[in-house]
């Protein structure tokens, strides 16, 4: 079980509106444990800046207007010589959820395709399909019911996520990610346990 806290603020960067997300990940064996924090624009959501600290060390990324590069500015950074050149601006994978959130969702059936990188990762950006499947009633703590969109971003034909995004506030509440040989959930607690 990993406990998975993720905390979003609106910051001033250098004169501009950007969003700062902070996320920790906490596992029963504390070694594994994760800090994440991204750095994008208000505007359009286009990640500046992606650091990451776990047991491997530090990953920390500076994205320019056509690339992303490791940072130079960060000591003990393991990706600091890195650099991937953008034909296309991918969204960070590290804020799936916030970026699922997002959508203009308003019907079933609708798709989309996201362009998604995990910074410094082996697979090259490329576009993820999103479909939104149906609409579900998540069951809350006494008998509250959530209308949901419920959307599957596919990452093969093997791999993909089910998520459940509520349509009054666009707020990400589930997910079941299916992989060969098992399931996995997220479920963001403090939504379902108020009205």
């Amino acid at each position: 079980m990993i406990l998975w806290e993720r905390k979003v603020a609106f910051v001033k960067r250098e004169g501009l509106d950007d969003i700062a997300v902070t996320q920790r990940r906490l596992y029963e064996d504390t070694s594994r444990n994760t800090l994440v924090y991204t750095i994008s624009t208000r505007k359009d959501f286009q990640t500046i800046y992606d650091y990451r600290k776990d047991k491997s060390g530090i990953q920390a990324f500076d994205y320019r207007s056509d690339m992303i590069v490791g940072s130079d500015t960060i000591k003990n950074n393991n990706k600091s010589g890195f650099a991937l050149k953008l034909p296309v601006f991918p969204y960070c994978f590290e804020l799936d959820i916030e970026t699922l959130s997002m959508l203009p969702i308003d019907h079933i059936h609708q798709q989309f395709a996201i362009n998604f990188y995990h910074p410094g990762g082996s697979t090259l950006p490329q576009y993820y399909p999103v479909v939104v499947t149906s609409e579900d009633d998540l069951s809350g703590v006494n008998g509250l019911k959530i209308k949901c969109w419920v959307i599957r971003l596919a990452y093969d034909k093997d791999n993909y996520d089910i998520s459940w995004i509520s349509k009054e506030k666009h707020e990400f509440l589930k997910l079941e990610s299916h992989r060969p040989g098992g399931t996995y959930n997220k479920v963001k607690l403090s939504s379902i346990l108020t009205a």
